[in-house]
């Protein structure tokens, strides 16, 4: 009798080990994942196939200046940008034996929560094997030659979703939006609220944050020809300046901007996320100025077969646009081939699948003894694990908050961090 029920308590407890096992696991699922937004036989199927054309001559562009990826590249870079660009918005990480380490510099927060591209990374790795490395990924919208730090290949690559198409040493990724729920939940919007070509009107929209003079101007366009185009800033609030000149309007509703068959498109700081990927994929016809700024697929869109292309300073919209009326059939075949392109190739199955060849390339080149990567880990207290940030939510709890933050953002929060900080 005793033997027995001794048995029925360790099944008991090995069952109630086993469920906090599952539970645990369902939660980081669930909190420090994508993985409900993905489609994991849609994602695997892809994975199995070889890349797209473009996504491969990207991978060669992005990696050209390297022959190899150093650890002295790395911590040089990474050193000029702290002296230099002293930002929380520009981040070391390193993938060590299937797990995610983060760099905190003195005086910065141990963030509790993931980013975006942190909880993508960690999306990778829930379902394929991502190899050592260590990078420097940066979340600033873009990068312009003069943030570039050595213009020698003694730079080590900075990840980053856009650039001047000339500028060296860049590698570009999805930014943080496309890497997340922003992106998902567009999509879901955008399928919903599709309109046929022949049920659309033939006016142009636009709504959009006021961060570059090119869109200034299409909104003072609005104002001179309403009868064509309705801009209107949305961003920022209650600006006094833009109220008064008419530019600020009221956010537009999914339907009502894909019931337009015209839709332009402004970089922002420079290009524009995910603002360029939804106007594809919105069965729409995109007007989009010739520029040299690019983001990690506009390599694979052509003027005419994609959108409609415009001058740098938008002064041919009118014209453009009265094109636009008289070639509707070429219109409406631009906003399919666009369609089309998004679907295949634009999906959050589609940017994790470039972001996990980018990860993949990157590591083959890096040179680096996991050894020492071990070593500087151990001994180096801003190096913190964010594998699982669960865990370090009960250590700060544990500690009274002292050297945490529950912020999401690269570099938001309040606490600072020191090296006697207790961090993992």
């Amino acid at each position: 009798m005793k033997f027995w029920l001794l048995g029925i308590a360790s099944l008991a407890l090995i069952g109630f080990g086993w469920y906090r096992t599952y539970q645990s696991k369902k939660m980081y699922l669930k909190q420090e994942t994508y993985v409900k937004h993905l489609d994991k036989n849609l994602f695997f199927s892809k994975l199995g196939r070889s890349l797209p054309p473009w996504m491969e001559e990207q991978l060669q562009e992005n990696f050209q200046d390297f022959a190899a990826i150093t650890k002295e590249q790395v911590d040089a870079t990474f050193a000029q940008i702290q002296k230099v660009l002293p930002t929380p918005y520009i981040v070391r990480y390193r993938i060590l034996d299937g797990q995610l380490y983060r760099y905190f510099r003195s005086g910065e927060p141990v963030t509790l929560e993931d980013n975006s591209t942190e909880r993508a990374i960690k999306t990778l790795m829930q379902w394929v094997s991502l190899p050592n490395l260590d990078c420097i990924i940066s979340f600033y919208d873009g990068i312009r030659p003069n943030h570039v730090f050595f213009h020698t290949t003694a730079q080590a690559p900075l990840l980053i979703s856009a650039k001047i198409k000339s500028t060296p040493y860049i590698v570009l990724i999805p930014d943080w939006r496309s890497l997340g729920e922003w992106w998902a939940s567009d999509i879901k919007a955008i399928k919903k609220a599709w309109t046929p070509w022949e049920q659309k009107k033939a006016f142009a929209i636009w709504r959009g944050t006021c961060n570059r003079e090119e869109r200034k101007t299409l909104c003072r366009f609005s104002l001179a020809h309403p009868e064509i185009v309705d801009a209107k800033f949305n961003l920022p609030l209650n600006d006094p300046a833009l109220t008064q000149e008419g530019l600020m309007g009221k956010n537009v509703p999914w339907e009502e901007l894909l019931a337009c068959k015209y839709q332009p498109y402004v970089d922002g700081y420079m290009t524009a996320s995910p603002a360029l990927q939804w106007r594809l994929l919105s069965n729409c016809v995109t007007f989009k100025p010739e520029t040299n700024e690019i983001q990690w697929f506009t390599m694979a869109i052509k003027p005419y077969v994609h959108y409609v292309p415009l001058k740098s300073d938008l002064s041919d919209l009118l014209e453009k646009i009265d094109w636009a009326k008289g070639h509707d059939a070429e219109c409406r075949q631009m906003a399919e081939n666009a369609m089309q392109f998004a679907l295949q190739n634009l999906m959050v199955e589609d940017v994790m699948l470039y972001f996990h060849a980018v990860l993949c390339r990157y590591g083959a080149l890096c040179k680096m003894d996991p050894k020492v990567m071990k070593q500087d880990i151990a001994s180096d207290p801003h190096w913190v694990n964010i594998q699982r940030r669960q865990a370090l939510r009960k250590k700060a709890n544990g500690a009274q908050m002292q050297g945490y933050c529950p912020d999401s953002s690269p570099g938001g929060g309040i606490i600072s961090f020191s090296e006697t900080s207790p961090v993992p």
